[in-house]
């Protein structure tokens, strides 16, 4: 798994803490009436297993809990929307990350779908990762928060491999508290595209850090459309493609 150097090392008590619960994982549905918002609880899918391996799927159709989180560094090969499905927030906690690593987001709900990149008021970050030929799909809308404490960048959402954005929309949060706070951003890496994606760079705030898009290596922005309050950079052999980019400010 591919991490950046800013997220939380390994935390052995919190994953000697979750070992029971994700001891046995596999594909299934999140339950109608599940018992907490916690993604790393057995008891809140049907089957009774954690969505935790690469060749996993978590599917979400109807619920009364529509707000879920990893609690623990999770993979997966993708994550499916029901025709049915409520309009649901996935969080990715501070301190852990979530990989899509195969297919990728299919949404057939024809309703936004959220995920959003944490970061705790001490200033430790999360991240969500899409590798090898994954997808963010369509009419999902994926948040980058800034960090509160001045001088730590915010959460991100990277792309490795031959991922693409799909045809999401991503919004990168500049930092907040006037005393050099980072912003979100993402980066994309190896042959990654951007695909048809949707992306907004915030302004920044005086005396804080911007929201920021890395292009590295061969990837691409492709078709995408970029508003951009923030950076956006190109490196290595990375190319614009076909896409249409507006600066602010």
């Amino acid at each position: 798994m591919k991490r950046l150097l800013f997220i939380a090392g390994p935390l052995p008590a919190l994953i000697l803490m979750f070992s029971i619960q994700n001891s046995v994982a596999g594909s299934a549905t999140w339950k109608t009436s599940p018992n907490s918002g916690d993604w790393n609880t057995a008891t809140n899918w049907m089957p009774p297993t954690v969505p935790n391996a690469p060749s996993d799927t978590a599917t979400f159709a109807t619920s009364n809990r529509t707000a879920v989180s990893i609690s623990a560094n999770t993979e997966v090969d993708g994550i499916v929307f029901n025709a049915n499905a409520n309009a649901f927030r996935v969080t990715a906690r501070a301190r852990f990350v979530l990989t899509i690593s195969g297919v990728g987001i299919t949404n057939n709900s024809g309703t936004v779908q959220n995920f959003v990149t944490a970061v705790s008021t001490t200033g430790r970050q999360s991240e969500i990762q899409f590798t090898n030929g994954a997808t963010a799909g369509n009419l999902t809308v994926f948040t980058n928060n800034d960090n509160p404490v001045s001088g730590l960048g915010g959460s991100v959402t990277q792309f490795f491999g031959t991922s693409s954005a799909g045809n999401a929309t991503f919004v990168n949060k500049s930092g907040t508290n006037g005393s050099g706070s980072g912003g979100g951003g993402m980066t994309f890496n190896d042959a990654s595209t951007a695909g048809f994606g949707t992306f907004i760079n915030t302004s920044p705030l005086p005396g804080n850090g911007p929201p920021f898009i890395f292009f590295n290596n061969s990837s691409t922005a492709g078709a995408g459309t970029f508003t951009n309050g923030g950076l956006l950079a190109f490196g290595d052999t990375s190319t614009a493609g076909n896409g249409t980019f507006m600066n602010n400010g």
